[in-house]
């Protein structure tokens, strides 16, 4: 009798055990990942992206009233302009920090490239907004006009800083396209400028 309750009792601290071995966890060896890096590329086109959205958004409350922009449209229209400028200003802030961490030409050229499509983009719905806005209207949307200039000429500067300063060690076909980059951006902005200047 002694014996079997013995034999029980080690039974069940065996058992006890076992079920505390099968119950732990099982370690799995660890996975390094490796995070990419944004290019300058990719943010101009993430932005661009994003800033095609609002510009939708503006289109269609200028269609909803009838292609006819009062004081209280305008005040919607300023939100979304004040949505694209701090997209903009999140970007140059971006853009900074990669090209001072090193960009290639090829990153140069998509993030140029794109932000010609986001200026004449910006160009396109600007004229929209003006030729629609009756008396009054256009006086709500002068600051955040010079807003988005400010940011679209900052987006500006730190994109012909970058060009320039790869422009010094290349020959060549690719010497070629940066200069070409760097006219169609100028061009671009002069016409951005002509516009913005029509809400002063």
């Amino acid at each position: 009798m002694l014996f079997g309750r013995a034999f029980l009792t080690t039974f069940t601290f065996a058992a006890m055990a076992i079920s505390h071995v099968a119950c732990a966890p099982t370690a799995h060896a660890e996975t390094a990942v490796i995070e990419k890096r944004n290019s300058v590329g990719d943010r101009m086109n993430q932005c661009y992206s994003k800033v095609q959205t609002h510009c939708k958004d503006i289109d269609n409350t200028i269609s909803q009233h009838g292609g006819v922009i009062d004081v209280n449209v305008a005040v919607e229209i300023e939100a979304e302009l004040q949505a694209i400028v701090d997209l903009l200003v999140q970007l140059c802030v971006d853009i900074k920090v990669d090209i001072d961490l090193g960009v290639s030409v090829k990153d140069i050229s998509n993030c140029g490239n794109t932000f010609i499509l986001l200026v004449n983009l910006l160009v396109t719905v600007l004229l929209k907004i003006f030729n629609a806005c009756q008396s009054g209207a256009i006086a709500i949307l002068v600051s955040v006009v010079v807003k988005l200039q400010v940011q679209i000429q900052l987006c500006l500067s730190l994109i012909l800083g970058c060009i320039n300063g790869l422009i010094g060690g290349l020959l060549g076909l690719v010497l070629n396209l940066l200069l070409k980059l760097k006219v169609d951006i100028n061009a671009c902005i002069s016409v951005f400028l002509s516009t913005c200047g029509k809400f002063h």
